[in-house]
């Protein structure tokens, strides 16, 4: 039993670092999302300077319509990651 133990919680250990390393990767996509879900003197950003002003080119250059659809695959990749790890929650893998 003290063996089993061990090995669940290297387990969720194992969890947690993958979690923590796919959300770094999904840095830019969370980035996106938060560029596009705020108002426009809204002040939180999670993006760099750098990464901001190609968002603002972005969507001045494209319409609102298009501006979402280039936004896409951002909320396909943090919703994802997040539903996957919810559901880790709930079968009571990760705490």
């Amino acid at each position: 039993v003290k063996i089993l133990s061990g090995q669940r919680q290297q387990q969720r250990l194992d969890w947690a670092e993958m979690y923590r390393s796919r959300w770094i990767e999904l840095r830019g996509d969370w980035a996106t999302i938060v560029f596009l879900g705020r108002r426009v003197n809204d002040f939180y950003q999670v993006a760099h300077h750098d990464q901001l002003q190609k968002l603002r080119e972005e969507s001045q250059r494209l319409s609102d319509e298009i501006a979402s659809s280039w936004a896409q695959a951002s909320v396909r990749n943090v919703c994802g990651m997040l539903s996957d790890l919810c559901t880790r929650v709930l079968q009571g893998n990760i705490k």
